[in-house]
């Protein structure tokens, strides 16, 4: 966490219908729920956006930072994904102290940073860092104990199975809702990933027993206690339930949040009330990094992610050897593997990917590093536009300059400047000539993709110099609105005030 500033610009509480220059601060009752205080944050930004408004949505948490507070903790995930698709209207969530006062001038100053931490007076931001000497005990298993894997039929579920056995484990409990087919149906030759992957984890001498079983149902805790009696005592448990999620925060609905959150959030409540801390060796959470760059359109996701990152911390602070692992996408598996617009997004984002055997390196090192949160990420070049990972983006490439604004005028960009570039943009994407795209039609109707629009929108910021959000152009789906568009973030740059 890096320290921030010091910052004195007065700030205005407005009404949340208010559509002048203002702050509206949120602060969630942190006796609801996970999925409660997600819907109200959402709900408030969902009506700023919809009404017009040029206010700008705080959100107050507390003790989120050291896992105190596991109700607000999604709200770090939100807050992530809302600054990179709605800039104009997110101020950030700010975590403050039990005890701690509301710093007023943070409110006024520190927007676009997603989340700032106040401690003791001080505003800290979250950069990534590389990890320091990884000195701790490694992951193992003992062939008398039992572990259990929740998404266990999954893609990667059943890669950490595989190496559980590689590790020594001799009896696996594999938890999915699907469960596998009956094993009269096993010898066909359209066998399953999972089949097969059962068949040989049995002729290595691995009891698997699969359990069709969604952890985040109501009774769920005593049918799996009723699986396990009579089982070796569980001593390591890997959380790898969910599901795939991919919308924009306006696009999600109520049911989104929570056909996202409950496999994660419920999922990991049911684990900790089965395996109180100290009862395990170890525990592993699959999280996800692409929400701490502000992965756009994985809002859902983003919440549901940040959960299991602040319960790994509550877990170790109450002694547990509990970890959350900000995954990349794996290559060729698990979820979002097979999107090309995932993959554009990442790349766009500076975000590698990383293959299954290189991540069970990395997991190797992760259990020996001692910290509830670690995330395994190649960073490419293009971190360098991320704050968040621009810490760790390699060096040495050659950057290309970007045409200046002014080009050619030797004043602020004029419209017609701006509308050269984005025809020249759009053209260029569709392999055509800037003549050939009309300014008038929907982009998607003349052949702009949802994969396109990550690379128009990444040339656009070159070219222009300002930082657009994903939902561009979403909300703007002509090039005539576009251009529109980034001229007014244009003039209000010039203009001095806060770019949106």
């Amino acid at each position: 966490w890096a320290q921030l500033g010091q910052h004195k610009k007065p700030i205005v509480l407005a009404d949340i219908d208010g559509s002048a220059d203002a702050t509206v601060l949120l602060v969630p009752p942190a006796d609801g729920t996970p999925q409660s205080a997600v819907e109200l944050v959402w709900r408030a930004l969902k009506r700023l956006h919809d009404n017009g408004s040029h206010a700008r949505l705080w959100v107050l948490t507390r003790g989120v930072h050291e896992g105190a507070n596991l109700t607000h903790s999604p709200l770090w995930g939100l807050a992530r994904v809302a600054a990179a698709e709605h800039p104009e209207l997110w101020g950030g969530v700010l975590d403050l102290g039990l005890d701690d006062e509301v710093p007023a001038a943070v409110l006024g100053a520190l927007t676009g940073h997603g989340v700032v931490v106040v401690r003791d007076g001080v505003a800290y931001t979250a950069r990534l860092a590389p990890t320091t000497a990884c000195a701790g005990a490694p992951m193992t298993c003992s062939p008398g104990a039992t572990y259990l894997i929740t998404g266990g039929t999954g893609a990667l579920g059943l890669r950490m199975a595989q190496r559980l056995a590689d590790l020594g484990a001799r009896r696996l409990v594999l938890l999915s809702r699907s469960g596998l087919p009956g094993r009269h149906t096993w010898a066909a030759e359209n066998q399953s990933e999972a089949v097969r992957v059962v068949t040989a984890l049995e002729e290595r001498g691995v009891s698997v027993h699969v359990v069709a079983l969604d952890v985040s149902d109501l009774g769920a805790a005593e049918v799996l206690r009723a699986e396990l009696r009579g089982l070796p005592a569980v001593r390591g448990v890997v959380h790898a339930a969910g599901v795939e999620a991919g919308a924009f925060l306006v696009n999600t609905t109520v049911e989104d949040f929570a056909a996202t959150m409950r496999p994660k959030v419920d999922g990991a409540l049911l684990l900790h009330e089965l395996f109180p801390p100290g009862v395990l060796d170890w525990m592993v959470l699959f999280s996800s990094c692409g929400y701490l760059a502000g992965f756009p359109g994985q809002g859902a996701y983003a919440c549901a992610n940040a959960y299991l990152d602040g319960f790994a911390r509550h877990r170790r602070s109450l002694g547990d050897r509990t970890v959350a692992v900000g995954w990349t996408a794996w290559r060729g598996l698990g979820m979002g593997s097979q999107s090309a617009f995932v993959a554009a997004q990442l790349e766009a984002l500076g975000m590698g990917t990383v293959g299954a055997d290189d991540a069970m390196r990395a997991l190797d090192l992760v259990m020996r590093d001692g910290d509830p949160n670690v995330v395994v990420l190649p960073v490419l070049p293009a971190a360098v536009g991320v704050p968040m990972l621009a810490d760790l983006a390699p060096t040495g490439e050659q950057q290309v300059a970007a045409p200046s604004p002014a080009s050619g005028s030797g004043e602020a960009a004029t419209p017609d400047w701006v509308s050269e570039q984005v025809l020249a943009v759009v053209a260029a994407e569709l392999g055509l000539t800037a003549g050939d795209v009309d300014p008038r039609l929907p982009l998607v109707e003349i052949g702009v993709d949802s994969i396109m629009t990550v690379a128009v929108r990444r040339e656009l910021e070159k070219r222009t110099g300002l930082a657009l959000p994903p939902t561009l152009l979403w909300e703007h789906p002509t090039a005539a609105a576009v251009t529109a568009r980034i001229v007014e973030l244009l003039d209000r740059e010039s203009a001095g005030q806060v770019l949106t």
